[in-house]
């Protein structure tokens, strides 16, 4: 019984360990060890979300480089609105923002919040680089309470030398 425990153990600190890879430069801006750049900045709003995603439950709203007031929540960089309890919570600010990398590879914005009780939301937004798909952004799930998993698609998730940003 030990050593499945003991497996369990390991394989669970090794898909959750995060480690930064770049310096970080804003909220939405880091520099890589190679000097390539991620830069979200062509995909931020000033003073609203950038997306709004909705469903019967629950929305999202998210703007990477920006803080914003949603509803009830003010100064977010990530929003969730309960629709049948009506309450708002903030996932995430700007001033928590954190680029990691998971052992992996995977590249993740990651964002925090502490609401009046002491209640942590976390937000890990996985970043997916590609130069053909649209920009999108998605809901993955809450996949322990309080943690929430989203994905960006995006030319903009890519390392760029500097004289490439746009």
């Amino acid at each position: 019984m030990w050593p499945f425990i003991y497996l369990l153990v390991v394989f669970c600190l090794h898909s959750v360990a995060q480690v930064p890879f770049c310096t970080q430069t804003s909220p939405c801006t880091c520099v890589l060890h190679n000097g390539t750049v991620i830069d979200l900045s062509p995909l931020a709003k000033q003073g609203s979300p950038r997306w709004i995603l909705r469903d019967p439950n629950f929305e999202f709203a998210y703007n990477p480089c920006y803080d914003f007031t949603y509803g009830g929540c003010a100064n977010v960089s990530v929003c969730q609105y309960q629709a049948f309890s009506g309450v708002y919570y903030s996932l995430g600010t700007q001033r928590s923002a954190s680029f990691l990398q998971d052992d992996l590879g995977v590249a993740y914005l990651h964002y925090y919040s502490r609401d009046m009780r002491g209640y942590i939301r976390y937000t890990y937004i996985q970043l997916t680089c590609s130069d053909e798909a649209d920009d999108s952004f998605t809901y993955l799930g809450e996949y322990y309470p309080g943690q929430y998993s989203f994905h960006l698609t995006s030319r903009h998730c890519c390392p760029k030398k500097p004289n490439e940003i746009q």
